[in-house]
């Protein structure tokens, strides 16, 4: 007889036999292997739900990259983000969140915990926001303009503070049709493109480098 055992797929909540969640999980762990020859010295671990999180050097510089699932948004479907840091000091003195589409339900950020909401320059599209904790001390926002050419609709949130930068991209989203009728919310059924990253990074460090240099023009 079948094991059936209760797991959780990214926020639902399934009935699965004990062979099935083997092979979820394995593919679910499997998600950044394709991503892996972008760095030296890695680093991997796998949450509780089978996603992967991994950290390495590349460019000289320490990376993170992790996968998260999100389903507890209302009225829209569950979401797998690609999360891509960069931890590393920035030449900033404020912490500057961009979120487009924001719902108030993105629980995988701190983005409504900023008190001051500013106006966007021309250039953004306009369900975006920008939120910071020092309106005085932020970087000019069009800086972040660098980070939205990897897609509007495949962006979610740009962050930039004093500690790094990150940029949360759309990696995958539940089949509509299964998770309407059937609540199925089984995310992560594509390997992540190493391609799709190593321009992520590469947007990063283009914010990066922009940011030393409005800081090297202000001390000029």
């Amino acid at each position: 007889m079948v094991l059936l055992v209760l797991a959780a797929l990214g926020g639902g909540v399934v009935l699965l036999s004990s062979r099935r969640r083997r092979r979820v999980m394995a593919r679910r762990g499997a998600l950044l292997d394709g991503c892996s020859g972008l760095f030296s010295d890695r680093l991997v671990k796998v949450s509780p739900l089978g996603f992967p999180r991994m950290a390495g050097t590349a460019d000289g510089l320490r990376w993170d990259v992790q996968l998260v699932p999100d389903a507890l948004g209302v009225r829209k479907l569950p979401a797998l983000w690609l999360m891509v840091s960069l931890p590393a000091p920035m030449p900033v003195a404020g912490t500057v969140h961009l979120m487009l589409r924001p719902t108030g339900g993105e629980g995988f950020s701190r983005f409504r915990d900023l008190p001051d909401q500013v106006a966007l320059p021309a250039g953004y599209p306009a369900d975006a926001a920008l939120r910071t904790d020092d309106a005085g001390a932020m970087p000019d926002p069009a800086l972040l303009l660098v980070v939205l050419a990897l897609g509007h609709e495949r962006v979610k949130e740009v962050i930039v503070s004093p500690k790094g930068l990150r940029v949360t991209l759309l990696a995958d989203e539940a089949d509509r049709k299964n998770y309407l009728i059937m609540r199925q919310t089984d995310l992560g059924q594509h390997p992540v493109d190493a391609r799709l990253l190593r321009e992520a990074m590469d947007r990063l460090l283009a914010l990066r480098g922009a940011l030393m240099d409005q800081t090297t023009r202000k001390i000029a």
